[in-house]
């Protein structure tokens, strides 16, 4: 026979047993980034920005827990929609053909 050798009350054949938990979810902390805004400038190369946010209300969390450093809020854009176009010089001012 097997002798039972209680822990405080509870016996190791129950200390051992799995223990279930409902309802647990361990959230670990990430990095959320918003949207990219516009380019900064309307024509040519220039900046766009996002927000990025800590899932959690602590931000501190992201910096300690998180896999990764926090993905960059600004990037390099460009943008051409602003330009003026001259169809008389295609290229533009630099272009090979003639233009002023």
């Amino acid at each position: 026979a097997v002798e039972e050798v209680l822990l405080s009350g509870v016996s190791v054949a129950e200390a051992a047993a799995p223990v279930e938990l409902q309802n647990f979810s361990l959230q670990v902390p990430r990095w959320i980034a918003g949207s990219w805004g516009e380019c900064a400038a309307a024509c040519g190369e220039s900046t766009k920005s996002r927000s990025v946010r800590c899932s959690s209300a602590h931000p501190a969390r992201c910096e300690l827990f998180a896999l990764g450093g926090p993905p960059d809020p600004e990037g390099d854009c460009e943008s051409f929609e602003g330009c003026a176009y001259d169809w008389t010089c295609p290229g533009g001012p630099g272009a090979a053909l003639n233009c002023h």
